[in-house]
């Protein structure tokens, strides 16, 4: 997901109970074929997967990040094409196991072993359990997320390797914490690994990920 405020994501999302569609990212004009000859086609850049700061207050707040629709960085084909083959590995999973794998995942924390050739991890923040719909509305990408309810987490698993092996506390989270205050606790209980970098990666991603000692903690 990108140019999307987390604080803003959360609030609709998790807190307000909302859902959300998703946006394809523009694609340029292309020219018509009597001047594809002359003219040489530009792939636009991909934009940034790191997020802007949320605003604490939505006066003067583009419209963008107020709206029920997810920024992604994928042309229209690609982007249902993923959530299409999202939505049917997320149907059979549950089929086959009950559980739901699916999560909106906000915010990572890259971190590294204590060895010289290590390399850099990602790990998941805050899980936001979520459940993937078709829409039935008329449209190219008639998909739409919504909260699941069942479970909101923060990465036990990461918690409990942080603290065995560099004696960190991670946070975890608070009923109602809103993604850049959690973050913000985050980097404080790493900061004395910072000149390692480590440090709060400012990305949403959703996808499948099986958190089985997740279900053993609970």
């Amino acid at each position: 997901i990108v140019d999307e405020m987390p604080d803003q994501v959360y609030e609709h999302l998790v807190l307000n109970g909302g859902s959300f569609k998703f946006d394809p990212y523009a694609e340029p004009d292309h020219p018509d074929d009597e001047e594809s000859e002359i003219f040489t086609e530009q792939v636009p850049e991909e934009p940034s997967r790191i997020l802007p700061k949320s605003q604490l207050s939505s006066a003067g707040l583009d419209s963008r990040y107020q709206d029920d629709c997810l920024q992604t960085p994928f042309p229209v084909r690609d982007l249902e094409r993923k959530l299409r083959k999202l939505y049917y590995e997320h149907r059979s999973i549950i089929e086959e196991t009950g559980a739901n794998n699916l999560y909106l995942i906000i915010g990572f924390l890259e971190w590294t072993e204590e060895r010289e050739d290590s390399v850099p991890s990602r790990s998941p923040l805050i899980l936001v359990s979520v459940s993937l719909e078709k829409s039935g509305a008329a449209g190219d990408v008639p998909y739409k997320l919504q909260f699941d309810e069942q479970a909101l987490d923060t990465n036990y698993s990461l918690h409990e390797k942080l603290k065995s092996n560099f004696e960190i506390n991670l946070p975890l989270i608070e009923e109602e914490q809103l993604p850049e205050e959690y973050w913000e606790r985050v980097a404080a209980s790493v900061s004395s690994r910072k000149n390692e970098g480590w440090n709060v990666v400012r990305e949403i991603t959703l996808g499948l990920f099986r958190f089985s000692k997740q279900v053993m903690w609970h």
